[in-house]
């Protein structure tokens, strides 16, 4: 993720603000298209998360979540609004996930039980940029009120008894984006790419175990890659400092 240009946040306001600005910057100077996925919750959900949620809504006089943690309205508000000020930015996407047979919460579900989710649907709204307020004040309140909406979408959807019932009220659109029905092809194309890939990660190991130069290679590898971090802490601020670097050289 480093190496994609990820922006990695502390959750600190100031130093989170800075990373925001340099990546921006960066992007808009680098002249291509691209998306900013934001979580703006900032965390997964969990009890101790939903609780603290819970008393954030006590507090400022919010409607109490049940499907969704409040978002940290800050680091959006400071985003969107770096984005604009690069006239970088057209519209901005709703995105709701919701799951209709299984929720797997955490890592341990996927990786050491070997749940994974049966299938995942996605809700997803376009909302012209000039539609978000632009007031610090205004925005924040609009993007909780987002959040209550998307509450009432993701109540709506789980009232549905039914799992395979389950669907998310379009007002337009069709919706849906694939046949369930997978086709033979697919599948086969899908087991060979898995086979393929498990072969692949076997004969690499195989390959840096007994041949000299690819093991000279991996610690090429392993050292550059400790080097960026001792110098500059990841591959992304790297990125960021050869960039800016090279604004300032004649």
């Amino acid at each position: 993720m480093s190496a994609a240009q990820f922006m990695f946040l502390h959750r600190n306001k100031e130093k989170d603000a800075a990373t925001f600005d340099e990546a921006i910057a960066y992007y808009k100077d680098m002249q291509n298209s691209y998306q900013v996925l934001l979580f703006p919750e900032g965390t997964d959900k969990s009890p101790w998360t939903t609780t603290k949620s819970s008393e954030f809504a006590k507090k400022n006089g919010l409607k109490e979540l049940k499907n969704l943690l409040y978002p940290r309205v800050a680091g959006f508000v400071h985003l969107l609004t770096k984005m604009r000020e690069a006239n970088f930015i057209t519209y901005v996407y709703d995105v709701s996930i919701a799951y209709p047979y299984n929720i797997v919460q955490s890592e341990v579900d996927l990786v050491l039980k070997g749940t994974c989710p049966r299938e995942v649907h996605f809700h997803i709204k376009k909302i012209p940029v000039n539609e978000v307020p632009r007031s610090e004040v205004d925005c924040g309140r609009w993007l909780n009120e987002l959040w209550v909406e998307k509450e009432a979408t993701l109540e709506e959807y789980y009232a549905e008894p039914e799992p395979y019932n389950r669907r998310f009220h379009l007002e337009k659109g069709q919706g849906v984006w694939k046949n369930t029905n997978e086709s033979h092809r697919t599948a086969i194309i899908k087991r060979f790419c898995f086979w393929f890939w498990m072969f692949v990660i076997v004969v690499v190991y195989y390959h840096i175990t007994f041949l000299r130069p690819l093991q000279i290679a991996a610690l090429y590898f392993a050292v550059a890659f400790f080097v960026i971090k001792f110098l500059y802490g990841s591959l992304d601020r790297c990125v960021i400092a050869r960039w800016k670097s090279s604004l300032i050289e004649p």
